[in-house]
């Protein structure tokens, strides 16, 4: 967060902490950062979040993938305790550029997920183009 101003490439997610509202923004490099809405002065709260797509603001905290390990691991940072805990472990399989889905269903009970099992591309010669 550079001299207080937010990269091109966020995510974002309004939740609470404590009793009051908070804007929490994914910023380029991977960390999120909880910004007081009435205002001051953020404070980064995750570190290592890859993808800005890999996270979301629940009730009572965030939901994320790390995928430093295989298979990556869905975790949750506890806004009350400020600990993280490993939900469960899953295969997001090849991560293409550009990012993947992840969410969070409204009752907490289910994420979803896309997984990419192979990406290919091609190479295309043009001659006699101009």
């Amino acid at each position: 967060m550079a001299n207080g101003s937010i990269s091109p490439l966020t995510g974002q997610g309004i939740g609470k902490f404590g009793k009051y509202r908070q804007l929490y923004v994914w910023l380029e490099g991977g960390t999120v950062w909880r910004m007081p809405v009435q205002g001051g002065e953020p404070v980064r709260v995750l570190q290592g979040v890859q993808l800005f797509t890999w996270w979301k603001v629940g009730r009572d905290g965030i939901y994320f993938i790390d995928g430093s390990t295989t298979p990556a691991h869905v975790r949750f940072l506890d806004f009350l305790t400020q600990r993280v805990r490993t939900i469960t472990s899953l295969d997001v399989g090849y991560v293409t550029p550009g990012g993947s889905y992840f969410d969070v269903s409204p009752d907490e009970q289910w994420f979803v997920f896309d997984r990419v099992d192979q990406a290919e591309s091609d190479i295309m010669l043009v001659e006699n183009f101009r």
